[in-house]
């Protein structure tokens, strides 16, 4: 235990121990929505500390050793950020055309992963106002319809929040976050909403305003993200908005003026 370790050995066992924190640490990480750099500097950190403590029983006494350690820990840091960077390039693409956050003077960079955000907040939005809707509707065509596209909703988050979530990003700053919450206004999406004792007709009428906004939403990214458009089907989810609201339609068709529950169901 006692024998010295060469800088060139010394290097490299900084460098595995801190690829080795940043495998345990990373599903932490994960959760708590923090970026490669924070994974990195956190593994590069504990790595540091466990050479350090380690080092007088290994005989890293002398500079070069510890030089060695230093600049092993750096490369490590380096590698498990270009890492995770590298992969989740794509979601840190910028709009071609501009169809994502228009009309305003001051812009921050917005990103693939920012609109994507957005998508999935729009998505969570459409689930809440169907399952809301279900829970009011006494045609049981009307409350099954409801229920079955709470659920697509809730997929279609899920799966923008799976494509997120796959690899490390760099979180979204307040002026990105405010900016496509008044995209959102300015698109209309989810933001007048009936009241709640609204007539179930009149909600109808709504949904299907809301799945035309979603369709073109989704329409969009084949020419800001063509990547996107590819990589995740995203035609796939322009086509189910746009059967969502021709099925809204046709139950509108149906039940005019449709009937609602005798009050509104405690929460």
């Amino acid at each position: 235990m006692g024998q010295a370790t060469g800088p060139l050995s010394t290097a490299g066992m900084a460098f595995l121990v801190v690829i080795g924190f940043a495998l345990v640490m990373y599903p932490v990480v994960r959760a708590a929505r923090k970026s490669a750099v924070v994974l990195g500097c956190a593994a590069g950190l504990a790595a540091l500390a466990v050479l350090v403590a380690a080092g007088p029983s290994v005989g890293w006494r002398s500079f070069p050793a510890a030089a060695s350690s230093a600049i092993g820990a750096l490369l490590g840091v380096l590698v498990v950020v270009f890492l995770f960077f590298s992969r989740a390039h794509w979601l840190m693409l910028i709009p071609r055309d501009g169809r994502f956050v228009r009309d305003f003077d001051v812009q921050p960079v917005i990103r693939l992963r920012d609109v994507l955000q957005m998508g999935a907040l729009m998505e969570d939005r459409g689930r809440a106002f169907y399952a809301q809707l279900a829970s009011r509707a006494s045609s049981p065509d009307i409350r099954s319809l409801c229920e079955e596209l709470a659920r697509r909703e809730a997929q279609h988050q899920a799966l923008i929040e799976r494509t997120l979530g796959r690899w490390l990003t760099v979180p979204m700053g307040k002026s990105t976050l405010a900016l496509l919450d008044q995209e959102m206004r300015v698109r209309g999406i989810f933001q007048t909403a009936p009241p709640a004792n609204a007539p179930v007709d009149a909600m109808l009428r709504y949904a299907i305003e809301q799945e035309r906004v979603m369709e073109h939403f989704y329409r969009d990214f084949e020419q800001d993200f063509p990547d996107a458009w590819k990589r995740m089907h995203l035609q796939e989810l322009v086509m189910e908005e746009r059967s969502h609201a021709s099925r809204l339609e046709i139950l509108l068709a149906r039940h005019p003026v449709a009937a609602v529950s005798a009050h509104t169901p405690r929460g």
